[in-house]
């Protein structure tokens, strides 16, 4: 009886293990997942701000889609211009 439950000690520090190594391996590629997502969004801001609106004051990137704002005679933000991010 004894030898059954150290049988079952030995086989369970592998199964934990096994377990261990796959969410380390699942927690890096959703953290690679994570780095690629917020870089392709960086880039897509900067391409917007720096290339397509780099002569109006205020620019944001919202579902792939630049847009440029001007200030009107009010002083106000109004869209002044749009452009697809690719």
């Amino acid at each position: 009886m004894r030898g059954g439950y150290i049988k079952m000690e030995k086989s369970t520090w592998k199964i934990i293990a096994v377990i261990a190594i796959i969410l380390v391996v699942a927690e890096s590629c959703f953290i690679g997942w994570l780095f690629y997502i917020g870089q392709k969004e960086l880039d897509n801001y900067n391409e917007c701000v720096y290339e397509t609106c780099k002569e109006y004051p205020y620019a944001e990137v919202s579902n792939g889609v630049c847009i440029c704002y001007e200030y009107d005679i009010l002083g106000q933000l109004q869209a002044a211009d749009y452009n697809l991010i690719k």
